[in-house]
């Protein structure tokens, strides 16, 4: 029936507003939802059939024009649909379209046939008003087509709810609305607190909208379809375009990576976006290809020349200075050394962290392995660096024909990374390239672990390259020079929860062998997700390491707590203080057993920070940690913590630490070989005892099955086991002095808290009550009773359980569901932006060797006046945008900035000024009910039971007041009489001519008032 609303707004001019529609899912597509009568009627020993697998996908009208068709989901009658299944969709809203109606169909596709399960409509003034465009997740009742003479008065007015307005009652309750009644409610949902504010993202939250009608008598429906709406933005447009061109398979679109440029533009700053270029910003492949044939015929022809001095000069690679080329074409070798450590020229901006910036520049590699295949010809490694950090990938220009390649300041070498969070890691690894599909040779790799070094400092490190963290026989591979900046905000310091709290990363790409490099950078040559003999023995041999020096440093820690050696420095005395402590702490509390478990806890404590005092004073300075006070100032953060610099000599500490590691390891082999002397003394025991038994007790080895077949879960048992025993010596061996310290605070809070509590009175107090309780003679009185109907109380006591385990359980999967929604919805959003190959990148490099820096490693510290983010880095004109995602319908690579908060307000602001108008004409609202060329209008004023019939004939209008008690029987039958008699009487009054009795219609409102 055609309302007059929209006739009356189409004199009032708006701008137009585009909402933006997501298809999030469907439930239970296969299954009927039966009446209570009918299941009442079934037998009970009747199996109820497995439903049939739908092959579904949704049709979208807005009026009666088709605007969107999703993609079909096979076989699942529980479909979710993302990005990459046709999920989204806009909606043209103005004054003209607010009587239009949405329509969503779901359809089951048979072949070439289909077949319609259900609809969803949501009125046009709904969405104009704006209360569902709120990114929440709404979920609707399909309403199955039927035949109109085949259903009741009931399920019609079932029907007609799907049709009304959802409003917002208090953020609790939905309350569908009448607009014909003004105020009068006919439906309602309670929202489910526990399934909102999912993940910290927008409010997700899920109602079925119910009748007041019996709850039972629900017939022909077929599940239910989850929807979301808001209003779109330029970004959420260019989004659909660019979606819509990657499934036409516009080559376009493919092959410049359109997909991967869309809600980055306003992060740009008028810097170049560097995968504008390629996939990983910095390297074009044929480009290189190209480039790597030229250098190759250029450096055969002419690569050193003479100069007049007869000093031999080397040309530079990959190319010159462009400020420079002719000066700069051909250097010598001091010169070229000198060269590489200038400051750098360009830089590449990547990541998408807030906790300040990390400034990385590649300086040269030494010593790398011949990987070339054409070696024989003379030909070397091409090399090329790839640092993978957090949610980006870099890459750097690629060296030909170099085995001990220098970056120049002008080619691509530097980088600054926006930091997500204090504990990552960066991972370098070195390649050798390779020309088309080949995938690219790994020379080496390392793990800069950042917690190691502090701000306001310059770093040049040079570390040793292995191919693999895990393997227990490492063979060097060369060396790589670089220089190392922290640029920390400390309003965002390293405090607690950002510690804790560590995000899991997926790095995305496009192409396989960009996937390739990714992996080695990131984990070595040799995964430990992949069935290898070394790495399995690597285990092994690992384990057995931890379990020797545990019992080593165990053994010597209590030899020096318990005959007073020396174990801290005071005035250049070496002082027992921790045995004088020991003796102190353990004759009091001997004496008052209560306090035992908070004195176990201070134990525990106390061992954290004397571990992380001796981790302080080590001679090494790559290898020292911070002390507990440092390392609580540090994540701790607050008004006037001052960062200063460190300054580190090359070789600084060098000599002292290889001196106690020497006299380290002569205790552990002396104490080895105590062991082995002990163990040859059991042998010789056991062969003489095995002589005069005649029973051979020496084991022997045998030859054992093959284990490569079983290998795998074996060895990714292991990998499990050692993840969380490289985690414990990562916290005693205090690697990260943050997390050290918040477990020393954590025991000495809890021994505080016990040695305040009384526990040994509680549990005492405790155990003498279940004595009383569960041990009396009275328990035979509750046994008797019980027995009395032990059938009964059974039942239900089961079907209780049961109740509450199907609701326990149907939670579960209530939440299980929303996260695979939006898990879907990510990866979808992810591979169309990046690539369909994903890694996990690890955040925290928890690896059996640690790569630390070589003796000519030195530092430099630097004015604190150029931190804290106030810092520019000059001449930053790339911009490789992190992965990590917010939002939930089109997940963004930002969070939202002013420009776009500002379009969606006066958006927002439209649709309010619609709404408000639209409120205004609600008073005045007429429907109208056509008969011949006379039309009778019905208007039913607020708070009153008068009922205004607006008579029309010809261009001639009369009113016709009525009252009547919607409350009284036979109120139906009451006021169409009275109407009808009314319209018959003034008619013929006018001309003559009395009103068709057959012909008049009473509107579908007046039954839907009288009977709620």
């Amino acid at each position: 029936m055609p309302s007059t609303i929209g006739s009356d707004c189409r004199s009032i001019s708006y701008p137009q507003v585009i909402i933006l529609g997501e298809i999030v899912s469907a439930t239970n597509l296969g299954a009927v939802r039966k009446d209570h009568q009918q299941k009442k009627n079934e037998s009970s020993q009747q199996k109820q059939q497995k439903p049939e697998l739908i092959n579904s996908y949704c049709d979208v009208h807005w009026g009666e024009s088709h605007i969107h068709k999703s993609r079909t989901i096979p076989k699942n009658n529980n479909p979710i649909w993302a990005c990459d299944t046709g999920s989204l969709f806009k909606i043209k809203l103005d004054a003209k379209a607010i009587d239009k109606e949405l329509k969503v169909e779901i359809y089951n596709r048979k072949g070439k046939q289909k077949h319609l399960l259900g609809e969803v409509r949501i009125p046009g003034h709904l969405l104009a008003s704006g209360e569902i465009c709120n990114e929440k997740r709404m979920q609707f009742e399909i309403d199955a087509e039927e035949k109109e003479e085949t259903k009741t008065k009931s399920q019609r007015g079932i029907k007609g709810l799907l049709h009304q307005s959802v409003t917002l009652v208090n953020d609790l309750v939905l309350n569908y609305v009448d607009l014909d009644a003004e105020d009068d409610t006919v439906g309602s949902a309670s929202i489910d607190d526990d399934n909102s504010l999912y993940g910290g993202q927008a409010d997700k939250t899920a109602a079925t909208f119910a009748s007041p009608i019996d709850d039972g008598y629900i017939f022909g429906r077929f599940g239910t379809v989850v929807l979301r709406f808001r209003v779109a933005t330029t970004s959420d447009l260019q989004f659909l375009k660019e979606v819509d061109d990657y499934h036409k398979g516009y080559k376009k679109a493919k092959r410049k990576g359109k997909q991967a440029l869309n809600g980055v533009k306003e992060l740009i700053d008028g810097k170049t976006l560097a995968n504008a270029i390629s996939e990983t910003g910095l390297f074009n492949e044929n480009a290189v290809d190209c480039q790597l044939l030229h250098e190759m015929i250029e450096y055969r022809v002419k690569g050193k020349i003479l100069d007049e001095h007869g000093t031999k000069r080397l040309k530079v690679k990959p190319y010159a200075d462009p400020d420079n080329p002719f000066e700069s074409k051909f250097l010598s070798a001091s010169e070229l050394i000198q060269q590489c450590y200038e400051p750098s020229k360009r830089w590449v901006e990547a990541g998408s962290g807030s906790l300040g910036q990390v400034k990385l520049e590649i300086l040269s590699a030494q010593g790398l392995p011949n990987k070339d295949i054409g070696q024989v010809f003379g030909n070397k490694t091409d090399p090329f660096c790839c640092i993978v950090y957090e949610d980006c990938l870099v890459e750097t220009d690629m060296i030909s024909d170099c085995l001990d390649p220098l970056w120049m300041p002008w080619t691509q070498r530097a980088f600054v990374f926006n930091r997500m969070h204090p504990l990552s890691s960066i991972y370098i690894g070195v390649f050798n390239h390779k020309v088309g599909p080949v995938k690219h040779t790994g020379c080496g790799r390392i793990a800069v672990d950042l917690r190691d070094f502090e701000p306001n400092t310059i770093y040049t490190l040079k570390y040793e390259l292995f191919s693999s963290p895990v393997l227990t026989n490492r063979k060097s591979k060369g060396s790589i020079t670089i220089r190392l900046q922290i640029l920390d905000d400390t309003s965002k310091a390293s405090s607690m929860p950002q510690i804790v709290k560590a995000p899991i990363i997926h790095l995305n790409v496009k192409r396989r062998k960009t996937l390739a490099i990714a992996r080695y950078t990131c984990n070595g040559k040799y995964p430990e997700d992949v069935a290898n003999m070394r790495v399995l023995r690597s285990y092994i041999d690992e384990f057995l390491e931890y379990m020797e020096i545990s019992s080593f440093v165990l053994q010597r820690a209590m030899m020096s707590l318990i005959f007073w050696r020396g174990q801290m420095q005071i005035l250049g005395f070496n002082l027992p203080i921790h045995s004088f402590l020991a003796f102190i702490s353990a004759i009091y509390v001997i004496e008052r057993p209560h306090l035992i478990p908070s004195y176990i806890c201070f134990c525990l404590a106390w061992s954290m920070f004397a571990l992380m005092q001796l981790r302080s004073k080590y001679p090494y300075p790559w290898q020292r940690g911070r002390s507990c006070v440092q390392s609580i100032r540090y994540f701790v953060p607050f008004s006037g913590r001052k960062i200063r610099g460190v300054n580190i000599e090359p070789g600084e500490g060098f000599e002292e630490m290889k001196t106690y590691e020497e006299n380290k390891k002569k205790i552990m082999e002396d104490d080895k070989m105590l062991q082995s002397k002990i163990a040859n003394m059991r042998n010789e025991l056991q062969e003489i005892l095995a002589a005069l038994t005649e029973v051979n007790l020496v084991s022997q080895e045998g030859t054992g099955l093959n284990p490569l077949s079983k290998l795998l879960p074996v060895q990714l048992i292991l990998r499990d086991i050692m993840y969380y025993v490289r985690w414990v010596k990562f916290v005693l061996r205090c690697s990260d002095s943050a997390i050290s310290s918040l477990v020393m605070i954590a025991f000495l809070f809890l021994s505080i808290l016990l040695a305040v509590i009384p526990v040994l009175k509680m549990v005492h107090s405790c155990v003498r009550v279940a004595i009383w309780i569960f041990l009396g003679p009275w328990m035979k009185i509750l046994d008797v009773t019980y027995r009395r109907n032990p059938n009964k109380r059974v039942k239900k006591h089961v079907r209780d359980m049961m109740r509450k385990i199907q609701q326990r359980e149907q939670k579960k999967w209530i939440d299980a569901r929303i996260v695979r929604e939006e898990a879907l919805k990510l990866k979808a959003t992810r591979v169309l932006r990046f690539g369909r190959f994903s890694l996990r990148v690890p955040l925290v490099n928890i690896t059996r060797f640690r790569d630390y820096p070589l003796p000519d490693s030195f530092a430099e510290a630097i004015d604190g006046s150029c931190v804290n983010g106030e810092e520019q880095v000059q001449k930053v004109e790339r911009f490789v945008p992190g992965q990590k995602h917010h939002g939930v319908m089109i997940p963004e690579l930002a969070k939202p900035l002013a420009a776009r908060d500002l379009e969606s307000e006066k958006k927002q602001a439209v649709l309010l000024h619609m709404k408000e108008s639209y409120e205004k004409l609600r008073h005045s609202r007429n429907l109208k009910s056509s008969f011949s060329k006379d039309t009778v209008k019905l208007l039913k004023m607020k708070d009153s039971q008068q009922l205004n019939v607006i008579y029309e004939k010809d261009s001639d209008s009369f009113d016709i007041p009525i009252d009547i008690n919607l409350e009284k029987e036979g109120k139906l039958i009451e006021a169409r009489e009275r109407i009808d008699a009314s319209c018959r009487s003034e008619s013929r009054a006018r001309d003559g001519s009395p009103v068709e009795f057959d012909d008049l219609q009473i509107p579908d409102v007046l039954s839907d008032l009288t009977e709620q």
